[in-house]
């Protein structure tokens, strides 16, 4: 049981969604250096070879991460000089470490395509060596936890702080609208932030009541998450023509190929991805079609009288899509160990700050421009 505290009285927080700062400069970078050194190439080019040299970019991406962070942090400190900063980081992922949505859906964030122009694995490796010297040095509280996301540890920490005697006033940066589902909080704001693929001008988000909230949510469960390829209620739920005609023609060579007993079997498999992409590479089609509807649909269908429990009736699959996407992406279904060692991670964080150390490091990898901003960190 923990102690229900923050590390110092009297502060409110502002928590930094690390990622998509991260991510967004990673392209601002890589679009200027492929304009100015077009002819600069790591390798020659080939299909299983990169294209640019993220180490020649990597000290304008650390430079334009921690500006925006000392930005926002003084912004927020204009009004109020006690403000603690909390930066929410991804945990790294690998195969061997997957964040834990992985156990519910094997196809999480499956349909992700990164760029393949510069190396991801070298981008990860600035990240982690970053997150490692802000956590020893900026005295900033620095939060990753193993299987967790950014925002995982956003809903946690903004639970926590809420359920706090003296609740102090949050301000969430991000650009992800999942962490929307905060605002119920009455001491939370959401200051929404530019993105790699939005750029918008960042702002407060206001005029969401309560009902609004749970709208956000609800449709959230019911038509998924594209860019985490969280699937619509409706996906996966038929079989292609193709697929079914297979099963009729050839039962055997099927039940062989999928390794399930029956039809029945199929239908209630839960990571229908992975089947998918077998029949696939056994076949050349996909096992399922994906028959959708969408907002406007949807709304038509309540406004005439349908409950979401008469749409779920129509197909079984719709029902456990639903019932995963709620696990998926409502931030009450965080599992307690996950929280538990979030909050952990809160309590025991280093905020000491060494300058020395900062500067040693900003030297070394040739972000000259940063040592000037140690003060301001």
């Amino acid at each position: 049981m923990y102690v229900k505290k923050i590390k110092t009285e009297n502060k409110n927080i502002l928590i930094i969604d690390f990622s998509p700062i991260w991510v967004r400069f990673i392209f601002n970078a890589l679009k200027t250096h492929i304009s100015d050194n077009n002819q600069i190439k790591q390798f020659n080019q080939t299909e299983s070879e990169y294209t640019y040299n993220f180490h020649e970019f990597a000290d304008i991406v650390i430079f334009n991460t921690i500006s925006e962070i000392c930005k926002m942090k003084n912004k927020f400190r204009d009004t109020d000089s006690n403000i603690e900063i909390v930066i929410a980081f991804d945990t790294k992922y690998t195969e061997t470490h997957k964040y834990w949505r992985h156990e519910l859906w094997s196809g999480y964030k499956h349909g992700r395509r990164r760029n393949a122009k510069f190396d991801w694995n070298i981008a990860n490796e600035y990240q982690n060596h970053l997150k490692h010297i802000l956590d020893e040095y900026s005295g900033w509280t620095v939060i990753s936890v193993p299987g967790a996301e950014g925002d995982d540890v956003i809903f946690t920490l903004t639970s926590y702080f809420s359920n706090l005697p003296q609740k102090p006033d949050i301000i969430i940066s991000s650009c992800d609208h999942d962490v929307t589902q905060c605002l119920v909080f009455e001491n939370c704001k959401f200051w929404e932030t530019k993105s790699a693929v939005k750029n918008k001008n960042d702002s407060f988000v206001t005029n969401l009541n309560t009902d609004d909230i749970e709208s956000i949510r609800f449709n959230h469960v019911v038509f998924g998450d594209r860019g985490d390829y969280i699937q619509h209620i409706k996906s996966w739920s038929r079989f292609s023509d193709k697929f079914k005609k297979l099963i009729n023609d050839n039962s055997a060579d099927v039940t062989k190929a999928t390794k399930f007993k029956n039809f029945d079997e199929l239908r209630a498999y839960p990571f229908r991805h992975e089947l998918n992409e077998r029949i696939y590479q056994k076949y050349g089609f996909y096992a399922y079609s994906h028959p959708q509807f969408g907002v406007k649909t949807l709304s038509k269908l309540m406004q005439d009288g349908n409950s979401i429990d008469d749409i779920l009736s129509e197909n079984p699959i719709y029902k456990l899509n639903y019932e995963l996407n709620k696990k998926l992406v409502l931030r009450e279904n965080v599992p307690d160990k996950i929280q538990n060692d979030i909050i952990e991670n809160y309590l025991n964080a280093n905020t000491n700050r060494n300058i020395a150390k900062l500067i040693e490091y900003f030297t070394n990898i040739g972000a000259f421009e940063l040592i000037g901003m140690v003060g301001l960190m």
